[in-house]
């Protein structure tokens, strides 16, 4: 079976992944959290294989946090970001406050 690339995870992922899982994190919520903003979304065998990896070094407590208020930052209509997405810059330009 190939893959598709997009469903791939980067090494960020990887490492915040691993992260979540020595904090606890239970495998569905943590699948929940990395697809959130994904083009393409990860199956639970990913996470399965980034827990038996033993080569891959959870990330720092600081990086998780982070990537636990960007990931959360995604406006569910839009789709927009934060802190990805330089279309936001151009809708808060154009907001009018009244």
């Amino acid at each position: 079976m190939i893959r598709n690339p997009e469903g791939s995870l980067s090494n960020y992922e990887k490492k915040i992944l691993k992260g979540l899982l020595s904090q606890g994190g239970r495998n569905q919520d943590i699948q929940a959290l990395i697809n959130l903003g994904r083009k393409a979304t990860i199956i639970s065998a990913r996470i399965t294989e980034v827990k038996q990896d033993p080569s891959i070094a959870p990330a720092h407590d600081d990086e998780i946090e982070f990537c636990l208020i960007r990931k959360k930052s995604y406006d569910p209509q839009t789709g927009l970001n934060l802190y990805d997405d330089e279309r936001f810059e151009a809708v808060l330009e154009n907001l009018t406050v009244t």
